[in-house]
């Protein structure tokens, strides 16, 4: 951007008052191009905070797009353990993930009804495991009693 197109932003900041003189000056990064009326209607919306960013909207928009079949193709069975094995994203801690939502908790809701303020536990100790038939509702209390139980949980202060 050159020290003019910089000048001229910060001019209108300033002011916040464009006028029909002060538009012709303006353009995007003293390109000389001029904003359309859709990129200025969208600069408010992202100084009011109501615009999400386009990271934002395009994860949101895959959320929404994704069909069973989709979902479906990124699992794969474990005919050992009958398991069925999340091969899409995964979280450091293993767990698969779309966009924001755990796999196993929308899989869990395909097949069966999640009461309001439940966790969707495994059965199995395997965390990519989406296998509805593993899985089972219950509350954040019960997930900690049984992780302590399997021996899941870390031991602080040890040294291995």
């Amino acid at each position: 951007m050159t020290p003019e197109g910089k000048a001229r932003i910060a001019e209108a900041n300033r002011n916040r008052v464009f006028t029909p003189e002060m538009r012709k000056k303006l353009s995007i990064a003293g390109t000389g191009r001029k904003h359309t009326e859709a990129s200025k209607q969208k600069m408010r919306k992202n100084r009011k905070g109501i615009m999400k960013t386009d990271a934002m909207k395009r994860a949101m928009s895959l959320q929404r797009t994704w069909s069973k079949e989709k979902i479906f193709s990124f699992i794969k069975p474990n005919p050992k353990t009958d398991c069925w094995l999340w091969t899409g994203f995964t979280n450091s801690d293993g767990y698969g993930y779309i966009g924001s939502k755990s796999v196993h908790r929308e899989i869990f809701k395909m097949y069966k009804r999640l009461p309001e303020g439940k966790s969707v536990l495994h059965k199995c100790d395997v965390r990519n495991c989406v296998n509805p038939d593993h899985l089972y509702a219950g509350t954040q209390q019960q997930n900690i009693k049984d992780m302590m139980k399997r021996g899941r949980h870390v031991k602080r202060g040890c040294k291995i």
